[in-house]
């Protein structure tokens, strides 16, 4: 079905590298043009910085979700798919909900109560150990994913020209992957001296301060603005919205209102 009413995408025509010198440089090439990208729209570029801080500090959760499991709540692996399965289905009835809804208008506004909840999510994830408990957290683990996941890839598919959405993509995948190395690999090394919870909650004061920040830049910023204009054209939105930091700004041009040369006066 989707082969058959389906549009197929325009053809981006790339010049065949020779050597692997030659592929290295594209990819830099490439690199460089999603950066300069993700740069020219702020709500992407803020999108990217505090997706990529959660993906740091979240590292904690993915190194030491087993070590709680089963070394602290010595639950088995029964448990355990149980418990991904629960976060899976709240992913699937969240992302059936955001597709009835249609148009998400304020996709930051959404995104910033989705990085609220996965701070307190993150908070109850180091202090409870009950079973069901766990489990609650997870359900709201799937929910979030979802809640960050939908609104982020509709915001760059929307506003990004299309022969620069998979460079964009891909300098997003690339930045957020580096995050989660640094931030497991810390976890990793500290995790034989600190105990779990203490590394959580450490995890969890520093995802605090980077979401409040988070908040007040994307307030000051108009990001929080709707993505649409009245007749819900993206594009009109988007330019609404820099002329309107434009004028918020400090610098401003007076068009002379008349000049005169001569004897004459032409306004």
């Amino acid at each position: 079905m989707i082969i058959r009413i389906g549009k197929k995408p325009p053809k981006v025509e790339r010049e065949k590298s020779t050597s692997l010198k030659a592929e290295m440089k594209g990819i830099v090439k490439d690199m460089r043009i999603g950066y300069r990208t993700i740069r020219d729209y702020p709500k992407i570029s803020y999108m990217l910085v505090i997706f990529s801080a959660i993906t740091f500090t979240f590292g904690a959760i993915n190194v030491l979700f087993i070590v709680i499991l089963q070394g602290e709540m010595g639950l088995n692996q029964m448990w355990y798919g149980a418990l991904q399965g629960v976060m899976g289905a709240s992913g699937i009835i969240t992302a059936i909900i955001l597709m009835s809804m249609g148009k998400i208008k304020r996709k930051i506004l959404l995104l910033n109560g989705a990085f609220l909840l996965a701070t307190i999510a993150m908070y109850l994830f180091a202090v409870i150990r009950n079973p069901w408990g766990m489990a609650a957290i997870l359900f709201s683990f799937g929910v979030i994913t979802v809640c960050i996941n939908i609104p982020a890839s509709t915001l760059i598919q929307e506003t990004v020209p299309y022969e620069k959405q998979g460079r964009v993509f891909g300098t997003q995948q690339l930045v957020q992957g580096i995050a989660q190395l640094i931030g497991m690999g810390i976890v990793a090394i500290i995790a034989e001296y600190v105990l779990p919870m203490i590394t959580l909650l450490v995890s969890s004061g520093i995802l605090t301060i980077i979401i409040v920040i988070g908040f007040i830049y994307s307030g000051r910023r108009g990001l929080l603005e709707k993505d649409y204009d009245e007749n819900g054209d993206v594009k009109k939105a988007r330019i609404n919205n820099i002329n309107k930091q434009l004028e918020d700004s400090e610098f401003s041009i007076e068009k002379p209102s008349s000049f005169t040369a001569g004897d004459s006066s032409i306004e």
